[in-house]
């Protein structure tokens, strides 16, 4: 199954894409697009703090592929930063 969203990110690290969401035997290609005109976001696991996770650039569009039980999160240095998810579940 896939899908899309559109998620708000905070200064507190919020969940973006879990592989296996329902299916611990699926990974999964996951596309994230920092859609803001100047604030970034770092990206990485459930811990990830500003300044410290992968940084993610205004208009930067990247992908993980995730592992059945992995999850990405994101978090925002200050106020919220809107981005896109595309998430395209493998068997």
């Amino acid at each position: 199954m896939s899908s899309a969203s559109r998620v708000s990110v905070g200064t507190s690290a919020t969940a973006l894409a879990q592989a296996g969401d329902g299916h611990a035997y699926q990974s999964a290609l996951v596309v994230v697009r920092n859609t803001d005109d100047s604030a970034s976001v770092d990206v990485g696991p459930s811990d990830v703090e500003s300044g410290a996770g992968f940084e993610l650039e205004s208009g930067q569009s990247l992908s993980f592929t995730l592992e059945p039980g992995e999850s990405l999160y994101a978090v925002a240095a200050s106020g919220t930063v809107d981005v896109h998810v595309l998430e395209l579940n493998r068997t």
